[in-house]
């Protein structure tokens, strides 16, 4: 199962300042606080896809399954984390994919088949 411990940085642009709790962070390759603790990560879950693509070898199905599937399953949830026609995603609008995998267009955020997040443009 593919998890991330993505913070209120998480998919901002290096040396980005952002807060964590009421407490500053600076985004470098993670989220560290001022004193250089690290606060969390910065990785969003399309690049987690990708880097399981393009740097460990999984195929799209199978970083599809550890990145949504076995997820939702582990959480009891029906019809979610499936690639289907009709689900979750919104055909015929191409978006630019994730660092390294422009071919796989750009996830949306969905609860009960609305759409309530756009990674590039935030909440809806």
């Amino acid at each position: 199962m593919a998890i991330t411990d993505g913070t209120a940085g998480s998919g901002l642009p290096r040396g980005t300042k952002t807060h964590i709790g009421g407490r500053p962070i600076t985004i470098r390759d993670a989220a560290y606080l001022d004193d250089g603790t690290l606060a969390g990560s910065s990785l969003t879950m399309d690049r987690a896809f990708a880097k399981l693509t393009s740097e460990v070898g999984l195929s799209l199905s199978d970083a599809a399954t550890v990145c949504a599937t076995t997820p939702a399953r582990a959480l009891g949830l029906q019809g979610f984390g499936v690639i289907a026609a009709g689900r979750h995603g919104r055909p015929g609008r191409p978006r630019p994919g994730p660092p390294g995998r422009p071919d796989l267009g750009r996830p949306e955020c969905s609860l009960s088949n609305s759409r309530v997040a756009d990674p590039v443009q935030g909440a809806v």
